[in-house]
């Protein structure tokens, strides 16, 4: 009855903060009925959550629990929309985890294994071409890889090896080779991967014989990220002659991407051409009209935040004189002390200004102290404290997270030493203790801390008498039982 009233209900997260869905809770619980409902509506048995999504996924959860008939549901279920099986689990973390010698062993073992999925729809070969292993990429295509599988995003190989993530130093010389390697087993080339790649002529030939492709889409679901249009990956790779061809052809300067029927995303050409220094291809966007005011999205910087941190300040001041205005993460970055000092005295005494736009909805010291503590800044945790903030315990476990993720002893230890209480409870009556570890990558699959780090941050936290024995509800673990499951030797 619920769902018929409001269907968005099946993917809803019950806390900003913590990201359940009903669907985790379910699985948890052993719900089958519950859960095959919701699978129907539309959820997810593969969604987890941030920082750890693998151990948070629904599926591990009622596996873990020895839910059989939920376990037997969602697979079945991840069988249909992705061809996701338990051997493709297997040898798709293989490849994940870079374990590239069992790849080719189960590979050899069994062959009709090449085109099977995980959890997510990625088969071998998305994770190789991430890994830019052009070994592997070349046994894979060799033993039959299909390149023309999506993923549960809609992620082609092609899309992962072009795009890269969002990190310039990922970059290496080996991608265009996969690429090209990709498109001689069938990869189709689109305009979407000539504007990446700079092929002038073929997006020149492309646009003659459709102008409207100047806007096309590449299909990755992700459409609140601009990376999605031809422009933007001509201005992130620097090919300014393919951006003033698709300019010229009507390409959207401001590359907008909606969600729900609202834009989320603006300017991201300009973004990811500041981002990657190509200045002349920035330029270029602001003559034609590119948005300098623009506002971050909800996981990239804005065009003010990547301008300040450029390093170019003539172009900076560029965007400030027109409007653009970063986001308190980044002056907290570039260390604006000046900058955040005067934000935060008008925020303890003028009213109303106590909020920028470009942040949002989350106030100005809220927003500086959770950056303070990020990047390990005793600096700018001190100014906040000077404003005598008082926290609700969500706030304070979220930002002491942050703080243990930095890695910085020196600003968790102000904190409670303000009257935090070393015990405050997080999501699923976790504890900082449990958190140590920071967040890990699984793409990479490392933790953000070392263990030696990890280690110290245990030592600050035990020195204000933080609780060994607390269980969490959803992993039902103590800290000790974290990272035994983690496999963090040192720490146990």
């Amino acid at each position: 009855m619920l769902l018929k009233k409001n269907p968005d209900l099946a993917t809803s997260k019950n806390h900003p903060q913590h990201g359940r869905r009903p669907i985790h809770y379910a699985a948890r619980e052993g719900h089958a009925e519950v859960v095959k409902i919701l699978l129907e509506a539309g959820a997810s048995p593969a969604v987890g959550i941030w920082p750890n999504r693998e151990a948070s996924q629904p599926l591990t959860l009622a596996r873990e629990r020895g839910h059989t008939e939920v376990v037997a549901l969602m697979e079945a279920w991840l069988n249909t929309q992705h061809g996701t099986t338990s051997r493709g689990v297997e040898f798709c973390d293989a490849a994940r985890m870079r374990e590239f010698e069992k790849v080719r062993f189960m590979l050899d073992r069994e062959p009709a294994i090449i085109n099977e999925s995980d959890t997510s729809g990625n088969t071998a070969l998305h994770y190789a071409v991430s890994h830019m292993q052009i070994d592997l990429v070349t046994d894979l295509l060799t033993a039959g890889a299909d390149v023309t599988i999506r993923n549960a995003e809609n992620e082609l190989p092609i899309h992962r090896v072009l795009f890269r993530g969002n990190d310039p130093g990922r970059d290496k010389p080996a991608y265009r080779e996969i690429a090209e390697l990709l498109l001689e087993h069938g990869a189709d080339y689109d305009i979407w991967v000539a504007s990446a790649l700079g092929d002038r002529d073929g997006v020149r030939k492309m646009l003659e014989a459709d102008p409207g492709l100047a806007n096309y889409r590449c299909g990755r679901v992700n459409n609140k990220n601009a990376s999605t249009y031809p422009l933007a990956m001509a201005a992130r790779e620097g090919h300014l002659d393919v951006v003033d061809l698709l300019l010229d052809s009507g390409a959207d300067v401001d590359t907008k991407c909606e969600r729900n029927g609202t834009v989320a995303h603006i300017a991201g050409a300009l973004i990811y051409a500041l981002e990657r220094k190509h200045f002349d291809v920035a330029e270029r966007l602001m003559d034609r009209g590119a948005r300098t005011d623009a506002p971050p999205n909800d996981s990239e910087l804005g065009v003010a935040d990547e301008a300040l941190l450029s390093g170019n300040q003539v172009l900076a001041d560029r965007v400030y004189v027109n409007g653009g205005r970063p986001m308190m993460w980044t002056y907290v970055k570039a260390r604006q002390y000046c900058v955040i000092g005067e934000l935060l005295d008008r925020a303890t005494v003028v009213r109303g200004a106590g909020y920028l736009p470009q942040d949002r909805s989350e106030g100005v010291v809220r927003q500086t102290m959770r950056w303070g503590l990020s990047f390990g800044d005793a600096n700018v945790v001190k100014m906040c404290l000077r404003c005598e903030p008082d926290f609700d315990a969500d706030y304070w476990f979220e930002s002491l997270r942050w703080g243990l993720q930095s890695g910085a002893g020196e600003t968790v230890r102000m904190i409670l030493d303000y009257g935090v209480d070393v015990n405050v409870r997080g999501p699923e009556n976790s504890t900082l203790l449990h958190w140590i570890g920071g967040s890990y990558r699984e793409r990479e699959d490392v933790w953000n801390n070392s263990e030696a780090v990890m280690i110290e941050m245990a030592e600050v936290l035990l020195d204000y008498k933080a609780d060994l024995n607390v269980q969490d509800n959803e992993l039902c673990s103590t800290p000790l039982g974290w990272h035994v499951r983690a496999g963090h030797k040192d720490v146990v």
